[in-house]
């Protein structure tokens, strides 16, 4: 069921220093075979789409890895920065997040080191754009 969000809050600085923030919200909950459950909660605004998994219940958890990812479709292009491996580079400060964009890639281009890409990360299909941070 989707159901309206709307917050109001003041920044203290930024482009205007009162913000009304409306948005549709939908959760799903979904369960793993030990009925340990997951609530998916998405956020849609003329904004951007915002998403965020929570658990509740008593105990610890543990999330082992991350594994969200996103579909896009055939010849979809790119716009990523690519990860410097930690521990190299001048003084060993890397990441520093220097390295040069690669533009106007193909999707699914492999990062050239092992350590990937970085956000923000832009990628176009079609007249769509889409912007991950």
């Amino acid at each position: 069921r989707v159901v309206p969000h709307r917050e109001h809050y003041t920044l203290v600085a930024g482009k205007k220093s009162h913000v009304d923030y409306r948005a549709n919200e939908q959760r799903f909950t979904v369960a793993n075979a030990a009925g340990q459950q997951l609530v998916l909660t998405l956020r849609a605004s003329n904004d951007g789409l915002a998403l965020r998994y929570t658990v509740d219940g008593p105990g610890r958890k543990q999330f082992k890895a991350e594994l969200t990812s996103f579909a896009f479709p055939a010849g979809a292009r790119a716009w990523l920065q690519p990860m410097s491996v930690a521990k190299t580079g001048w003084k060993r400060v890397n990441p520093s997040y220097e390295e040069h964009y690669q533009t106007d890639i193909p999707v699914g281009t492999a990062a050239p080191t092992h350590a990937g890409w970085v956000f923000p990360a832009l990628f176009r299909a079609g007249a769509n754009w889409v912007a991950l941070t």
